[in-house]
This record gives structure tokens, sequence and C-alpha cells, in this order.
């Protein structure tokens, strides 16, 4: 599953990619750059709920840095 977001819909996140448990994101910032992360079951769970229904009054951003620091999202870093 992947979803684009426009600086409207998200101002950090440019787009977002779910395949099982794996997390793909890129920053409007640097939109060619893209970071893959290992989620945690319930992460990959509450991350496609906000792509399919979105994420309502909350930030996107705000989700994946709290997500990344409470270790729900693990970036996986090539080898």
């Amino acid at each position: 599953m992947i979803r684009n977001y426009t600086a409207e819909q998200s101002s950090a996140i440019s787009s977002l990619q779910l395949e099982g448990q794996t997390v793909s994101v890129s920053w409007h910032s640097n939109p060619e750059k893209v970071y893959s992360f290992q989620a945690s079951p319930g992460m990959a769970i509450a991350l496609e709920a906000v792509m399919i229904h979105g994420h309502g009054d909350g930030s996107l951003g705000r989700l994946i840095a709290n997500a990344r620091r409470c270790g729900d999202l693990q970036e996986v870093v090539a080898s």
C-alpha cells in the first residue's frame, strides 16, 4: 500500500509505503531519499489504518517520530 501526501495533508511526510511490517517514508524536505523501517505489528496496523482512513487531527510526522522514539519503528540500515 502506497500513499502520497500533499503539503496540505502532511507538512512533513511526502509518501508512506507499507508492505507487511516494512515501512518506507520520504519527507517533503527531501522526497528523493527514502527511509526504511521495520514496524512492530501494532504500529503496522496503526499505519495501515492511517493510510486508509486518514490521521484525523493528529500529525502524521509526529506519529512517525514518536514511533521511532519508542521503538515501534526501527530504521533498516543498508549494509
